[in-house]
């Protein structure tokens, strides 16, 4: 299930449900509970992290790219297992904050990619005028 989410910021994509096993949704509940605890220190710690990448960009008007990458996985890692959960797919979600693209569940940011490091550094990203720029990026860049 796929709709047009071009210009939005993050986008979260679910394949339609398939036939699930009777037996795994009956201890569904149980499967996932190591997940849950992870998540539950993984979102103090993003609430942390993103309390500070607030300040930064409070202050210096840059979100660093270290803190969203984190905020971008913790948020994948937990829309994986609330689907899980919630019985939108049968697969059990991988115990990562990467992406996976082969999951029937994605979060993806379409800008994730232009915070890859600093060898981007001094370049505009393309169609985010008037936008916050991310730690790494500088306002006055020319291609070097």
């Amino acid at each position: 299930m796929t709709v047009v989410t071009e210009g939005y910021p993050v986008q979260f994509e679910v394949d339609p449900p398939a036939a699930q096993n009777r037996l795994s949704i009956f201890f569904r509940w149980l499967l996932v509970i190591p997940h849950v605890i992870v998540l539950n220190f993984l979102g103090l710690a993003a609430g942390v992290v993103i309390t500070f990448a607030w300040f930064t960009i409070v202050f210096a008007g840059r979100f660093p790219a270290g803190m969203l990458r984190f905020t971008i996985g913790f948020s994948r890692w937990a829309a994986r297992a609330n689907a899980y959960g919630t019985l939108l797919t049968d697969r059990y979600p991988p115990f990562s904050m990467e992406e996976e693209p082969d999951y029937p569940v994605r979060v993806a940011d379409p800008g994730a990619k232009r915070v890859e490091g600093p060898e981007e550094q001094g370049h505009h990203r393309q169609g985010d005028e008037g936008e916050l720029p991310v730690d790494g990026e500088h306002e006055d860049s020319q291609p070097h």
